[in-house]
């Protein structure tokens, strides 16, 4: 959805750092490996950002490091933390309303609700602008196009 929306934008699509560097991983991804993610995915921004006036569409952010790290191992670097009050970034948060799709890096098929309701707590705790997209195939697109042009100008 990331890149479409960065093509229908002609915006800057920044990918997902995560799924690079687990590729990468030769055994499976500790609590650790979290925050190299994170400043891997900093790097990544700040890479991209430096080499393009354009506006950016994160596939991703630190959001999701915190929430899995706490998810997973009870705690996250307060670092992280920081980050994420700091940024000005338009959350589309995804519903959980399509099928669970199988992918190497995707865990807990079954605890969708509960992982769903946890991003949603977190973007009110921190005041963040989100607007939650539901919708299958292109009825989904449609309901991220809706809100995507009125977005586009923050």
């Amino acid at each position: 959805m990331a890149v479409r929306l960065s093509q229908y934008l002609s915006a800057c699509c920044i990918p997902e750092y995560a799924r690079f560097y687990i590729d990468q991983l030769q055994r499976p991804y500790r609590q650790a490996d979290l925050a190299k993610i994170a400043k891997g995915q900093l790097a990544l921004y700040h890479a991209v950002q430096a080499n393009t006036s354009k506006q950016l569409i994160y596939d991703t952010d630190l959001l999701t490091i915190k929430i899995w790290s706490e998810y997973a191992y009870g705690s996250c670097p307060e670092w992280i933390t920081t980050h994420l009050q700091q940024s000005t970034v338009v959350y589309f948060l995804c519903n959980i309303d399509i099928p669970w799709a199988a992918d190497p890096q995707r865990e807990h098929p079954h605890n969708r609700v509960d992982l769903y309701h946890l991003y949603k707590e977190q973007l009110i705790q921190m005041d963040k602008t989100f607007v939650e997209i539901s919708g299958e195939g292109e009825d989904r697109w449609k309901n991220v196009m809706k809100f995507a042009k009125k977005y586009s100008q923050i």
